[in-house]
């Protein structure tokens, strides 16, 4: 359940932000969140 329930969240953040104009966009672990393209957004990055 609890991965359903997931998977529901995300999909809900996906719409919101798509329909603002942001891009889902892949992002390589080593590269910093600091160079992530402006205007994209990806899931499940660690931030430290």
């Amino acid at each position: 359940m609890r991965n359903a329930q997931e998977k529901r969240q995300l999909a809900l953040i996906e719409k919101y932000l798509t329909e603002r104009g942001y891009k889902l966009k892949a992002h390589a672990a080593a590269t910093p969140l600091t160079q992530m393209e402006p205007g994209t957004f990806s899931f499940r990055l660690n931030a430290w």
